[in-house]
């Protein structure tokens, strides 16, 4: 990769004119800086956690991306526009925003809260309307590209959302993604300065984990009909904190009570282990 930095005060008018989708565009080789490069493993800091969790899809998703030519769905899979995979297919991406916004709102649940408590804020940050004050997210969630499975579109009668009957002669088109796997990179910055009880202040994600593993939350549109579910691969996961390996730990508390092919984790045990610091061998 490479990039190209402007000063606003004595090039205003270069950056007005730069066109970064122009193909040989000299401004992109202009400059002197290093080149960009990118790793797969996620950044660990030393008071890091981070949760590179493989997931399976089960069934299809759809990230709506609205359509607004007559011709074409109405909407369809979300992506990230020019790029394709090796077959000369689309990538379909589900953002960052739209994992933060399921897991958010099922920590907010009534159900989390009387169980685990109201730790949403402390997780995912806030703004006070009236003071404007902010609070930033301590939790940061990339986005995921999907891959191994197949598109599928197809056509339905539209229907009257007053009357909820079908609208004569209307047809609605979509196109969703059917199967394949993604991962969840999921990273809680500083984890032991959340609070006074960072293991407390887990509890809530660890349980939204567990309902996105097991089917009860969905991500995406048209969940109620049983799209955007996931499950959770141990094969195809890895979750550090403060940069040392603790997989095997994480798994075993929570999928450790798992029956009928539903993980019952511990959840006071993983959000312990995700919220103390290696010990440092030797001194």
């Amino acid at each position: 990769c490479t990039r190209r930095r402007f000063d606003l005060r004595l090039h205003a008018d270069e950056w007005i004119a730069f066109d970064p989708l122009g193909a040989q565009d000299p401004a992109w080789t202009t400059g002197d800086f290093e080149p960009i490069t990118f790793s797969d493993e996620p950044a660990c800091g030393p008071h890091d956690a981070v949760l590179n969790l493989g997931l399976k899809l089960v069934g299809g998703i759809s990230i709506r991306e609205y359509q607004t030519e007559a011709e074409g769905v109405a909407y369809s899979q979300l992506t990230v526009h020019g790029v394709i995979d090796d077959d000369g297919n689309r990538v379909p991406v589900i953002p960052g925003t739209s994992w933060a916004g399921a897991l958010l709102a099922r920590c907010k649940d009534t159900r989390v809260v009387q169980s685990y408590g109201n730790h949403a804020i402390t997780l995912f940050g806030t703004v006070n309307e009236q003071t404007k004050e902010q609070m930033r997210s301590r939790v940061i969630i990339d986005e995921s590209t999907v891959s191994g499975g197949t598109w599928k579109a197809y056509t339905r009668n539209s229907i009257d959302r007053f009357t909820g009957g079908t609208v004569d002669t209307a047809l609605y088109s979509e196109e969703m993604y059917w199967g394949g796997t993604t991962k969840l990179v999921l990273t809680i910055r500083n984890v032991s300065q959340l609070c006074n009880d960072p293991s407390a202040a887990l509890r809530p994600l660890v349980a939204t984990l567990a309902d996105l593993h097991n089917g009860f939350l969905a991500v995406g549109g048209h969940t109620a009909v049983g799209r955007g579910m996931f499950a959770i691969d141990q094969e195809r996961s890895t979750v550090l904190v403060g940069g040392t390996n603790v997989t095997q730990e994480f798994f075993r508390a929570f999928l450790g009570n798992a029956s009928n092919g539903f993980a019952q984790p511990n959840v006071a045990a993983v959000a312990k282990l995700l919220s103390e610091e290696p010990q440092t061998k030797g001194g």
